[in-house]
């Protein structure tokens, strides 16, 4: 949105997973990128625990386009280089749905991974609040975990193991190389966890 004029620009694009930052609603960092992360903030990320609803609302808040008058507006009433805002609506909601949490930083004299405990859910993910349609009340918003990819190590190398769901008795199992082990559900939520995948339920 413009600064000057408050006309809206809207673009519609199809993703295919949503790439949060590990920080909750009321934290501020000036830019929802980890790239942007100053050490502090880095240090309290490795202490802290975060919510995954909270890492998705940071993610949809409104935020600076740039720094500086360099967005052009295209609007007849502008037609100038302004400042302006960006925010981040769903539309529409898929059946599977894939979460990355943003554990790696890079800055010029550095490179982090965040291994901040994140709280998400493994039933009832609920995104109605996050879903911009007029017809979000007739949406199926809740989602149940059904995956879990996990990186242990370090930037400069590490080894990736999946936790997965069996569907039709709710087991959940780790995947290993060349190893499958029944694994309890409690040690799903870990530090490891790098991407979640979530299953629609088609049930109001």
């Amino acid at each position: 949105m413009c600064s000057d004029c408050k006309i809206p620009f809207v673009t519609n694009d199809r993703i295919i997973s949503l790439s949060v930052p590990l920080l909750n609603e009321n934290e501020q960092t000036g830019s929802h990128d980890n790239d942007n992360y100053n050490i502090s903030t880095l240090q309290k990320r490795l202490k802290g625990t975060v919510q995954l609803q909270g890492c998705i609302a940071t993610m949809m808040k409104h935020e600076k386009y740039g720094e500086g008058a360099d967005w052009y507006c295209d609007n007849d009433q502008c037609k100038q280089y302004t400042n302006a805002e960006k925010k981040l609506d769903l539309w529409k909601l898929p059946k599977i749905l894939i979460i990355q949490l943003n554990r790696f930083s890079f800055d010029l004299s550095s490179n982090n991974k965040i291994d901040t405990d994140v709280d998400f859910p493994l039933v009832n993910l609920d995104l109605k609040k996050f879903v911009a349609h007029p017809n979000r009340n007739k949406m199926y918003t809740l989602y149940d975990l059904i995956a879990v990819s996990n990186h242990s190590g370090t930037m400069m190398g590490g080894h990736y193991t999946t936790y997965a769901k069996d569907v039709f008795t709710n087991a959940w199992y780790c995947y290993n190389d060349n190893s499958v082990e029944s694994i309890d559900e409690t040690k799903i939520l870990s530090k490891s966890a790098y991407v979640l995948v979530y299953e629609q339920k088609e049930t109001s």
